[in-house]
């Protein structure tokens, strides 16, 4: 069961925990073989393991995926995420095979219209990833009820498995009015199944009693049917996690005007988490926000802004101390002084040889060990909050 970039093993040891119980899960660094091209099928050997490896979409021979692999099940059907704050235990399906439990169900028409509006849907939504393990943890958090406070209408894009979608439901339950809070977690029709098997399987632990509406809707980021699907009332608040994999021009640009039509211009907000891969592609994205108007931040800056407070029962990783602020203009800008200067004096072992993050490759990641692999992830991830900006 192979996807790329998946959770890394100390977030699914420590940040994911165990899989129904089991300590066994690690990720496993694979290159893509020679001769080798998307959807081509090829064996991978590990720990006397022979696994059957699909190429995904948009990988050459050489690149590099991550695949999960369980030691004690050759079948990975659960990650359990805890958010400690809010008390609840969150169980996702992350590869969801057809069974009578979960049927996956094609609607061959949908899927044509689908494939006609976007053929870039790569299925990376049935993987729970660290950037959306990274956003639930922190909208679940103390530090996050300054950005959810007087939020009632409230949309998920890109939702995946629904690890963000749910981390925030949990957290709105929990707040001081929650009721008439309605929440729509969305992704493309082909993804929903996955989806509303695991919000079924979540909502009585996330909803407890509070009164929200929450609920899954289809919505292919531009399509105007499904735009209209959700209703006259905008969004007062959007979140979206890792939406920006390999993004065409098409697909930025599909995700900015859904973002600008369902977003209410006067107290809307956006909170992104960014796993950057390629930086001046996916600032693309942003530059294409600001000329809509939109300013974004680093989500700490933006909850100072409002008063909150960014250290309240945080927990720190005493390995890696060093935490990445930079800015959506600045990360991997070559042109930029901060991040050529963060990028050269962030360092990790690369086969007990210490390396810069600036000389670090994706190959490099198949000689570090787990703690630095997991540390070089992270730093790669940056939350952001964005708002459109008023006229003085």
């Amino acid at each position: 069961m192979a996807s790329k970039e998946q959770t890394s093993a100390e977030e699914q040891n420590n940040e994911v925990d165990e899989v129904d119980g089991v300590d066994g899960i690690r990720l496993i660094p694979v290159a893509i073989p020679e001769g080798k091209k998307p959807g081509d099928i090829f064996k991978h050997e590990v720990d006397g393991i022979e696994l059957e490896i699909v190429v995904p979409e948009d990988f050459k021979p050489g690149d590099m995926m991550e695949i999960l692999l369980n030691d004690d099940d050759e079948n990975i059907n659960e990650v359990s995420v805890v958010l400690p704050n809010v008390d609840v235990t969150l169980h996702m399906v992350s590869f969801l095979e057809e069974s009578e439990h979960f049927p996956v169900v094609i609607d061959e028409e949908e899927t044509a219209n689908e494939e006609d509006e976007d053929d870039e849907e790569d299925g990376t939504n049935s993987v729970v990833w660290p950037a959306g393990v990274k956003m639930a943890r922190l909208l679940a958090s103390p530090t996050a009820k300054v950005l959810l406070q007087g939020k009632k209408n409230v949309l998920e894009m890109g939702s995946g498995c629904g690890i963000s979608g749910m981390g925030l439901i949990a957290a709105l339950a929990r707040s001081e009015d929650p009721m008439k809070t309605k929440v729509t977690l969305t992704d493309f029709p082909s993804a929903l199944p996955l989806l509303e098997a695991n919000f079924e399987e979540n909502q009585e632990a996330i909803l407890a009693e509070s009164g929200i509406s929450a609920n899954v809707a289809k919505l292919a980021w531009g399509n105007e049917e499904h735009i209209k699907d959700l209703g006259d009332d905008k969004f007062d608040l959007i979140i979206g996690s890792d939406l920006l994999y390999k993004p065409s021009e098409k697909i930025i640009k599909a995700l900015s005007s859904t973002i600008n039509t369902v977003l209410d211009p006067e107290n809307g907000l956006i909170i992104l988490a960014i796993r950057w891969r390629e930086p001046d592609q996916e600032r693309i994205f942003f530059q294409d926000m600001e000329k809509l108007g939109y300013e974004f931040v680093l989500v700490e800056e933006h909850i100072n802004e409002l008063g909150g407070v960014t250290d309240v029962e945080e927990k720190k990783d005493e390995d890696f101390p060093m935490e990445c602020k930079l800015s959506w203009q600045d990360f991997g800008n070559e042109k930029s002084e901060k991040s050529k200067k963060f990028f050269s004096e962030t360092t990790f072992k690369v086969n007990g040889e210490t390396k810069s993050l600036s000389e670090i490759s994706e190959s490099h990641k198949l000689d570090m060990d787990d703690k630095d692999f997991d540390g070089c992830e992270s730093i790669h991830t940056q939350i952001y909050a964005g708002y459109k900006q008023t006229s003085s």
